[in-house]
């Protein structure tokens, strides 16, 4: 009897302690969830929401050198942002309202081919920079007036070295394709309040 009542009471610790570990576990589990379902859940709110609070991958080392199969990567999703403005066909309306709402539009397509990729905010923004320091793109005549809603990216000089044969190829896969990015389409906004923009024709 006095060796089952030690059992015993080894037995209920075993147990406390296994039940405290699974109770750690699942609590680790659903914050884990909460954070991956975060940017779905976000998505499919309609108040603004920054651009990075949409994609998976919340943070990730920034690269250190520039590769081609990332520069082909961020090719397409130039390519995707860029078809998501050309399905806009109302070309009369040049109110800064209607430059906010494309912005908003290409963010969205911009956080689903981020997540469609796995990339993460940081990377995109060092490859922007890269495309910017490598290429100074045309922004398109009937698009000019966006830069007198939105504030344009102010080009900044990476540090971002490439060879000869990488920057050749990423000059012909990028020509034609960052004018968005000049416009101020990805560039994180300051936060302000919700007044309404003042209008502005062209």
């Amino acid at each position: 009897m006095r060796w089952w009542g030690v059992g015993r009471g080894y037995f209920r610790n075993v147990v406390a302690i296994v039940l405290f570990v699974l109770l750690g576990g699942t609590l680790v589990a659903l914050l884990w969830l909460r954070d991956a379902l975060r940017p779905l859940m976000i998505a499919s709110e309609k108040q603004r929401v920054p651009l990075q609070e949409r994609v998976f991958r919340h943070s990730e080392i920034t690269p250190a050198h520039p590769t081609l199969g990332d520069v082909v990567v961020f090719a397409a999703i130039c390519d995707s942002c860029i078809d998501a403005l050309r399905s806009e066909h109302d070309n009369h309306d040049t109110s800064c309202e209607r430059a906010e709402l494309l912005r908003r539009r290409v963010e969205r397509r911009l956080a689903t081919e981020l997540n469609r990729y796995g990339w993460s905010i940081e990377r995109f923004w060092f490859y922007r920079d890269v495309a910017l320091t490598l290429y100074r793109d045309s922004i398109p005549p009937p698009l000019l007036w966006v830069a007198r809603c939105l504030q344009p990216y102010a080009e900044r000089r990476g540090n971002a070295e490439l060879d000869s044969a990488l920057y050749q190829a990423a000059d012909v896969m990028l020509r034609g394709r960052i004018w968005w990015l000049q416009l101020g389409f990805a560039q994180p906004q300051p936060p302000r309040s919700d007044t309404a923009l003042p209008v502005e024709g062209g």
